[in-house]
């Protein structure tokens, strides 16, 4: 058989066969080559051009006017958290071996001690759920004042304890008063970043918990020399003072935490609809590919 006739009956043989694939397949390639007239309802020209108003150098100057105005807030809520929770291990310590010390005054032994810990985490974990119910009915900036006012509250309260008894409440009431703060800062945070500039802004928020630990050790060592000063010991000292600085802290943040790009005063409009646009698009962009993929995988 000579070339001529292979070539006839290979053809033959392919007759009634399906054409082969353009090329490979791949993850999302149907997605891809979905045709253009795809639904878009929820198509905002206006929003759309949005993405234009800030140059590539404005856009970079921005993100680091909102690092100076949220993300510095926020890993300081962190650090002011983390010394107020972690300074019953330094008050421990403070003028041990006199009657000024701690575990002397409460008359409470080292197991006793530990338990304070248990008692802070249990209302710390189990209000988390509901102090985020909580979260979605008000402005953030309210919400981690009020978390911030209230937790130094409980832990200038510390000062007054005399038993072992008002040291598991006062740090029980720590544990509730903190519940929530943490997922509130997160989400306080998506509504200024997008997914990719999250990340960076996360280490920097978890870096300040090193920093907490070093504050809570020099404030320790300050305090500790301030026993017996208007007939208070160094510890009494330390919680009372930590609990006024949070305090003050949680009121300030009422007037200077920003909430949503839109009503902060120290961007301009361009600045306020391009930030507006960036989360909306986000938002937008997966609802509209949640509800394709949905689509397609009803189809028989």
């Amino acid at each position: 058989m000579d070339f001529k006739s292979n070539v006839r009956s290979s053809t033959s043989l392919g007759d009634g066969l399906p054409p082969p694939e353009s090329g490979p397949t791949y993850p999302g390639k149907e997605l891809a080559e979905e045709p253009a007239t795809r639904d878009t309802t929820d198509y905002d020209l206006e929003l759309m051009r949005n993405r234009g108003l800030l140059t590539y150098e404005e856009e970079k100057k921005l993100l680091r006017r909102v690092d100076w105005h949220l993300m510095l807030l926020c890993a300081l809520i962190f650090l002011v958290k983390n010394v107020d929770a972690n300074n019953a291990a330094n008050a421990r310590i403070m003028n041990k071996g006199t009657p000024r010390n701690i575990l002397t005054q409460l008359r409470m032994t080292s197991d006793e001690y530990n338990f304070v810990s248990t008692v802070y985490f249990i209302p710390f974990i189990v209000f988390e759920i509901p102090s985020n119910l909580v979260m979605k009915r008000m402005l953030p900036s309210r919400f981690q004042a009020r978390i911030m006012v209230t937790w130094g509250i409980a832990l200038a309260s510390h000062a007054a304890v005399t038993s072992k008894s008002g040291l598991y409440v006062a740090r029980f009431f720590l544990g509730l008063c903190e519940a929530g703060m943490f997922p509130g800062v997160i989400l306080q945070m998506t509504y200024w970043y997008r997914a990719d500039e999250m990340t960076m802004r996360m280490l920097i928020f978890y870096s300040f918990e090193f920093f907490a630990n070093v504050v809570s050790a020099v404030l320790a060592f300050g305090f500790d020399h301030l026993s017996g000063r208007c007939g208070l010991s160094g510890w009494q000292w330390f919680f009372l003072v930590e609990g006024v600085i949070t305090i003050a802290f949680g009121i300030s943040l009422w007037f200077f935490l920003p909430d949503f790009p839109a009503q902060a005063k120290w961007l301009s409009e361009d600045e306020k609809a391009f930030s507006y646009k960036l989360d909306f698009l986000q938002t937008l962009h997966g609802r509209k590919r949640t509800t394709l993929i949905l689509k397609r995988s009803s189809q028989p």
